[in-house]
């Protein structure tokens, strides 16, 4: 799992550049003709889902073939499943740097809205684990699924804790 760490780091460096950019492009005020680009769903979607496979397979690497053949194919839907949730996210995190970056900065709706959403995802990412738990609990057997759990809630916490690392908070607006 050390190798999977690490993976995961360097992994969550892309994501995290990707947001980076989104933060300085809400706090930067565009000179000239010159203006911030628009945050890109698509290549935060995909940036996290290319990690979170990659961390998948470096901890799933030691299953039989039999047991790999399964739990890919359940994987196949999970990510489907994970990638509609990474797409909300990416939609939020881009509404909020834009509610950010406006003159008066973030309104007391949008905050109460973005607190909102982000427990929203942080239930649908629990309830989408404890489905895909079950299901492989069924296929391939409560220690595989146990360690799919496990891996998802790091993969999940990671993601989120370099997500919050990046945005910006209420209070950081430029005055």
């Amino acid at each position: 799992m050390k190798k999977a760490l690490a993976l995961l780091l360097f992994s969550a460096l892309g994501v995290a550049g990707i947001i980076a950019e989104e933060r300085s492009a809400a706090t930067a005020k565009p000179s000239g003709k010159e203006e911030a680009a628009p945050f890109d769903v698509d290549r935060y979607k995909t940036a996290v889902s290319d990690s979170r496979r990659k961390l998948f397979e470096d901890a799933m690497s030691g299953l039989a073939p039999e047991t790999k053949e399964i739990f890919w194919a359940a994987y196949k839907d999970y990510e489907s499943e994970k990638n509609e949730i990474a797409t909300v996210r990416g939609e939020m995190i881009k509404k909020f740097t834009e509610a950010f970056s406006r003159p008066e900065g973030l309104s007391d709706d949008a905050i109460v809205e973005a607190v909102h959403g982000m427990l929203d995802l942080q239930h649908e990412n629990i309830d989408l684990r404890l489905k895909y738990f079950g299901v492989l609990s069924e296929r391939v057997g409560v220690k595989t699924a146990g360690r799919f759990a496990l891996v998802d809630d790091y993969v999940t916490t990671s993601t989120r804790l370099e997500w919050l690392n990046q945005i910006p908070f209420p209070g950081d607006e430029k005055k």
